[in-house]
């Protein structure tokens, strides 16, 4: 880098010297700001901002962008603009000291008289000539050349530019040269890279005219342009699209890009890993692949039109393997500053449930579940009853068993005795039922049965009669020790009579069975319900 001229830094000095003057340095590409180096403004005020865009008011910021434009061009500019916040008028001061300091320094100041629009002595010119011969050997430079570059003219001159240029660009150069050669008085044009005298790279854009049919001239005549800046942006911008991407791809959610025709513009490979179809498979395939394809495509144009984020659970039919999974499918609609208000399209992101839904079936699955048992706990066989009287496919009936005399066991044996007893009763019951029916414990010794479609009643007597033996039939499994009995109360559901109504009857007919020990105790759905 080379040092401050002291024409401007005297400038520079004047500037930042004033009390009300505010400072602030950015970076050459105008993105962001920076620290500025205390040797340039002394005590002044530095604006702590992000963006040097920040303390200009709205109608400002255009104007701010042009004079960075000329400042780049030219080494310097200055306009007149308003602060945010205020209608309090200051002139800004725009200095591109990137030769000496790699930055641009922002003054905002009062009013003063004089207008900088020259270029410093101390700022890098943006554009040279050199005149070449046919064969691409250096005639001439002139003096911005040199200050561009850091070659004096001695050394350049009869050098064969290629020595310059940068190796990947000799190709390109050459073919270039080749074609201004081959269209006497036409001209081409070319980027590429200029070796400095420090080893850096200079990025040009050179458009080489040909006037070796000039007798006057009798030279390509290229005419260069510094678009360093430009150049710098671009790669900066090549490594963020390939960060962006490389972070697309590392993604575990389903990434699709949809145009403004609904065109796939991008994917990552999750997208394909979720749905199991093809790179090349189109918007329209994957609709045909789920259930809910007319909702999908319905929430779709509610994003494009409505500018719309929506959120929906979908069910795709997996390639190749065939099996369903569930996904959350999220669109959220990209507007660009268009006229529309979607004109960059619709990005959608597909998050893969399906494990998540086996999870919480799952974990719904045990909370309606006896920890001791296995069988539906209370909740869980209750919730079967209310579902098998809505059904109403045909008769329902509800049998309420309860061990006798099951405290003995616990209080004569052990309680984990007691606990194998349950476990096999209710091994036993769920045995016996039919598939369509269902068993739970609904605490202590106490069951529910659930008979689903009963052609007959006396069916359902019967069944009660049958578990009531099997259950009997259990006291061989611990010898003389223990004796396990059950009595079962039988209710068939009456038309609009409600859980609690059935299962309270099932129990009170239970506790009459038990009392009695004749035989199940018979109660006509039609029937008065007796009360505990």
């Amino acid at each position: 880098m080379r040092a401050l001229d002291p024409a401007i830094g005297s400038r520079i000095n004047k500037l930042v010297t004033r009390p009300e003057t505010l400072v602030m340095a950015f970076d050459p590409t105008g993105a962001a700001t920076v620290p500025v180096p205390d040797p340039l403004i002394g005590n002044a005020n530095v604006l702590g901002v992000a963006s040097p865009l920040d303390p200009l008011a709205p109608a400002s910021q255009g104007k701010a962008v042009a004079m960075f434009e000329h400042a780049r061009r030219t080494g310097a500019a200055v306009g007149t603009v308003e602060l945010v916040g205020t209608d309090e008028r200051r002139q800004l001061h725009l200095f591109d000291l990137t030769a000496s300091h790699q930055l641009f320094l922002a003054i905002i100041g009062s009013a003063p008289s004089e207008d900088i629009t020259a270029t410093s002595p101390d700022l890098v010119p943006r554009r040279f000539t050199l005149r070449l011969s046919a064969t691409g050997v250096v005639l001439s430079v002139d003096d911005a050349f040199g200050k561009a570059t850091g070659w004096s003219a001695r050394r350049i001159v009869d050098t064969p530019l290629l020595e310059l240029i940068h190796p990947d660009d000799h190709k390109a150069s050459i073919t270039g040269w080749a074609e201004v050669l081959d269209n006497p008085g036409g001209s081409g044009r070319l980027r590429q890279r200029l070796r400095r005298a420090d080893d850096s790279w200079l990025w040009v854009e050179a458009t080489d005219h040909n006037r070796l049919a000039d007798p006057a001239e009798a030279c390509i005549f290229a005419d260069m342009v510094d678009i360093s800046h430009e150049m710098d942006t671009v790669v900066a911008l090549h490594r963020r699209e390939a960060l962006l991407a490389r972070l697309a791809e590392a993604l575990p959610t389903g990434i699709l890009h949809l145009d403004d025709e609904l065109g796939i513009s991008f994917s990552n490979p999750r997208w394909y890993q979720i749905t199991g179809m093809e790179r090349d498979a189109t918007l329209t395939a994957f609709l045909a692949r789920t259930s809910n394809a007319g909702q999908i495509r319905d929430a779709l144009e509610t994003a494009r039109h409505d500018g719309i984020d929506v959120d929906l659970a979908i069910t795709i039919e997996h390639l190749p393997s065939g099996t369903w999974r569930h996904g959350r499918l999220s669109m959220r609609p990209l507007q660009g500053g268009g006229a529309t208000a979607t004109d960059e399209g619709v990005l959608l992101a597909l998050e893969d449930t399906t494990e998540a839904r086996k999870i919480q079936t799952r974990l719904a699955d045990e909370a309606r579940r006896d920890s001791l048992t296995g069988l539906l706990n209370r909740a869980g066989i209750l919730e079967q009853v209310e579902l098998a009287l809505t059904a109403r496919s045909g008769q329902v009936a509800v049998l309420y068993l309860d061990l006798d005399d099951f405290k003995t066991i616990n209080d004569g044996h052990s309680h984990a005795l007691g606990d194998a007893v349950l476990c096999a009763v209710a091994d036993r019951l769920d045995h016996l039922i039919r598939p369509e029916d269902h068993v739970g414990r609904v605490g202590g010794d106490e069951f529910l049965v659930v008979l689903t479609d009963v052609d007959h009643p006396d069916d359902a007597f019967a069944i009660a009669q049958r578990l009531e033996s099997e259950v009997s039939d259990l006291s061989g499994l611990w010898g003389d020790r223990v004796h396990v009995q059950a009595s079962v109360g039988v209710a068939l559901a009456a038309t609009g009579e409600t859980t609690r109504e059935v299962v309270n009857r099932a129990d009170v007919l239970m506790y009459q069975r038990k009392a009695r020990r004749v035989g199940p105790a018979h109660h006509s759905a039609a029937a008065p319900n007796p009360t505990r």
